[in-house]
């Protein structure tokens, strides 16, 4: 059960930065919603890994 828990953090984890990446390639530089995208993507990441954390660690 520790090994599938492992495993689905890891394809949350390598999906939140294929799509990251996925935005910078898509969108210049130049364009004003990139930073938006970005940020919000990072932002989710983040939420989701805490959430992932905070549920192993048996916390509510």
């Amino acid at each position: 059960k520790a090994k599938a828990r492992a495993l689905r953090a890891s394809i949350v984890a390598v999906g939140h930065a294929g799509a990251l990446a996925h935005v910078q390639h898509l969108l210049p530089e130049s364009e004003p919603e990139r930073q938006e995208l970005l940020a919000s993507g990072v932002r989710f990441a983040l939420g989701a890994d805490l959430e992932i954390l905070r549920r192993r660690a048996g916390w509510s």
